[in-house]
């Protein structure tokens, strides 16, 4: 992958922040409700200001972890970011073990080709970088997602 690409970052701060001006940042965390055995994912894009562009809540059957949960939030939500048009610059999650395995592009468990869907998603975006943050800086993608959990529909 080019230089310019940084899909391994972690940012100093414990609060959200804006992106630079011109750029939009997609926020995304999954939730796992283990009784009903679903995924829950709630991804948010914002522009330079702060003010939503867009955000989606939705959810999928399934038996995976928490760690699944996580990689398929990133997957969808930069499925969602590009077919919504919005070509987002900043990726940002509260799980450090996804960023470290987008990174690595070597993981040989069932998430490898949810992670090889992930990177293929970036080569589509222009200049994209993954970060990790703290659960401070990613309340608004938890919050869809933990809402989520109460609802059995998609809503974008």
């Amino acid at each position: 992958m080019p230089s310019s690409r940084d899909v391994l970052g972690f940012k100093p701060f414990l609060g959200w922040s804006l992106p630079p001006p011109g750029s939009l940042k997609l926020n995304v965390d999954a939730a796992v409700d283990t009784f009903s055995r679903l995924i829950r994912i709630g991804a948010i894009i914002r522009d330079g200001i702060g003010g939503v562009v867009a955000a989606l809540f939705t959810s999928y059957m399934s038996r995976f972890g928490a760690f699944l949960a996580e990689c398929m939030a990133v997957r969808e939500g930069l499925k969602f970011a590009r077919e919504e048009g919005h070509m987002v610059n900043l990726v940002e999650c509260d799980s450090l073990n996804i960023i470290t395995a987008i990174h690595s592009r070597c993981s040989l468990g069932l998430e490898s080709s949810i992670i090889n869907d992930i990177v293929v998603n970036f080569s589509w975006l222009d200049n994209v970088s993954c970060y990790h943050v703290p659960r401070t800086g990613n309340k608004a993608a938890h919050s869809l997602a933990r809402f989520a959990l109460c609802s059995m529909s998609t809503m974008v």
